[in-house]
């Protein structure tokens, strides 16, 4: 038991830190485009069909856009080559208890390739050493957040009526419904200290991380996003017992973490739009995300 709950004081320690210091592809023809420049007033815009009428289908890089959003470090799009990751929303379920509403909207996720925010391990770094004297490692540096997978998600929406208009307060995003296993995992690495100075090819330690669902809420304070992790491990293959207990015990002590104001406001109307059943979402640009997105070859 001693070695399951220094792995769960381990996760909780890099989430708190990597966190707190926080889409281009070439998919079928039935995708939206998701070619976004840096001088363009607004990001991808994803289409709502709600399993009603026409199917709309949008590229995974486009729906999952907020990724780059709520970061408030430089961060870059990588797709993999040939990429063929797709997403749509089937379903949608209201429930009203005089002014408070809940809102469930049911997306599938599927294709071939892989989606990747990789954020720019400088300004990561920087964002982390804290009070750190150049002896102590730095310890669980956010490095990216992979979408590799399929599966199904719930985007549900908590919100009251207040002077006859709807307002959203709360947005989970869960990537395990149906019990299937969540396509996203987190990467996270650590550095030792070099003639005292924190250098990414110094990095060791690398873990990760496979999230289940992540949580915005209305605030006048800073912006916190809560997770649930599914797992813990050394790396993306492994999903076995003893990571899933892993994830399960840390779940206990993950405290909310600080993300960009801009990513959470986005999250908010997004709900709004679901609510309104509005028939598509334009996202606002991430001025964090770099101009010229690299692929690369996706693990087969």
């Amino acid at each position: 038991m001693t070695r399951i709950t220094a792995a769960a004081l381990v996760l909780i320690a890099l989430v708190s830190c990597s966190f707190n210091s926080l889409l281009a592809d070439d998919c079928q023809n039935k995708a939206s485009d998701t070619t976004v420049s840096a001088e363009d007033a607004n990001g991808p815009t994803v289409e709502l069909s709600y399993g009603k009428g026409e199917e709309k289908i949008n590229s995974t890089p486009n729906f999952m856009y907020f990724v780059p959003l709520i970061s408030p470090t430089l961060v870059d799009s990588q797709t993999s080559k040939d990429n063929g990751q797709l997403s749509k929303v089937i379903s949608r379920k209201v429930k009203i208890r005089g002014n408070n509403f809940n809102i469930e909207c049911e997306f599938q996720m599927w294709g071939k390739g892989t989606y990747q925010n990789t954020f720019d391990s400088r300004q990561m770094i920087k964002r982390n050493i804290g009070k750190l004297n150049g002896k102590k490692p730095l310890k669980h540096v956010l490095n990216y957040i992979k979408f590799d997978g399929q599966g199904y998600g719930i985007i549900s929406a908590e919100g009251q009526i207040i002077d006859s208009k709807p307002v959203i307060t709360k947005v989970v995003v869960d990537f395990s419904s149906r019990k299937d296993k969540s396509p996203v995992t987190i990467g996270l690495y650590s550095i030792n200290p070099v003639n005292s100075e924190y250098k990414y090819e110094n990095n060791f330690g690398k873990i990760v991380a496979r999230i289940n669902t992540l949580t915005f809420v209305r605030t006048e304070e800073t912006p916190m996003m809560a997770l649930k992790v599914a797992s813990i491990a050394n790396n993306e293959a492994s999903n076995g017992f003893w990571g899933s207990l892993k994830g399960m015990i840390a779940n206990f002590f993950i405290d909310p973490i600080s993300i960009n104001p801009k990513g959470n406001d986005t999250m908010l109307d997004f709900g709004l739009a679901l609510y309104e059943e509005q028939k598509s979402y334009t996202f606002p640009i991430a001025e964090n995300l770099k101009k010229a997105p690299k692929l690369y070859s996706a693990k087969k």
